[in-house]
């Protein structure tokens, strides 16, 4: 090869003429045969995984693209129209991975996919399902899958410098507040302080929390006022030192009064078989 570039070079007035490493292009190819190869069995391989989470079930697999319509719909977009069926749905389903990347990375579709991370292009391979069970098999509600949301986003929040939870009953059944989220609110508090804004009698009466800070509306100031108080002590202060009776303001601010708690009493006795 470099007897044939010097006799080119010195009978013609081209450039020099570039060397080329066999050996890397070579080696390039089967680079290239192993990365296929080896999405061929990652894509072959069956993936059916079930993991108990709290009181529910997460159960994730895996499938194949079998159309464009599916792929537009799961696989992370920046919205608009695409014709994504020749380009990558074809040599998708032809098992044509190289040319299916290239066309996913070309010029065409680098602003309407993104492709952050090795786990996003994961996302445009295969088809991901994820279905959340209750205990009973059932598929998850709305708000139970809030409810499960909660209790990861209460894990994910031990390191934090302080906690406030903003009323977190909001779709859930009194059954889950007394088993699931008092026990985490209370295990979260051991490494954290934790703030559990409530109107939930539930959540509130059996948190047992280590202090008491209650917001009462005066009708007659048209403002509110702040008590405050330790948890066990029975009574609660205003910050101009008023005292009263922790009962009272506890009652009036989860049941509405202390009326209603008492009509409240009055009606689940009425239930009662003599």
């Amino acid at each position: 090869m470099e007897s044939i570039k010097n006799t080119v070079k010195k009978r013609t007035a081209i450039q020099p003429v570039d060397s080329i490493d066999l050996f890397h292009q070579f080696e390039r190819q089967k680079e290239q045969a192993k990365i296929v190869d080896a999405l061929q069995i990652a894509l072959d391989e069956v993936l059916d995984v079930s993991e108990a989470e709290y009181s529910y079930t997460i159960h994730v697999w895996k499938g194949r693209w079998t159309s464009a319509e599916q792929f537009l719909k799961a696989a992370p977009r920046k919205g608009g129209k695409l014709a994504v069926k020749d380009d990558l749905i074809k040599p998708y389903l032809a098992k044509e991975y190289k040319t299916f990347l290239s066309n996913l990375f070309s010029q065409n579709y680098r602003t309407a996919f993104t492709l952050d991370s090795g786990l996003d292009l994961s996302r445009y391979l295969a088809n991901f399902e994820v279905e959340l069970l209750t205990d009973a098999g059932m598929p998850a509600s709305g708000g139970q899958q809030m409810a499960l949301g909660l209790m990861m986003k209460l894990d994910d929040a031990k390191k934090a410098d302080i906690v406030l939870v903003d009323e977190p009953e909001g779709s859930l059944d009194n059954v889950f507040i007394k088993k699931e989220l008092i026990p985490k609110l209370r295990e979260l508090s051991e490494s954290t302080p934790v703030f559990v804004i409530t109107h939930n009698s539930t959540l509130g009466a059996l948190l047992n929390p280590d202090r008491l800070l209650i917001a009462k509306f005066d009708s007659n100031e048209r403002s509110y006022q702040l008590l405050s108080g330790d948890f066990f002590a029975k009574k609660v202060r205003s910050p101009s030192g008023q005292e009263s009776q922790s009962y009272e303001a506890f009652v009036d601010a989860m049941e509405a009064g202390i009326g209603t708690y008492k009509e409240k009493g009055i009606q689940y006795e009425n239930l009662r078989i003599e």
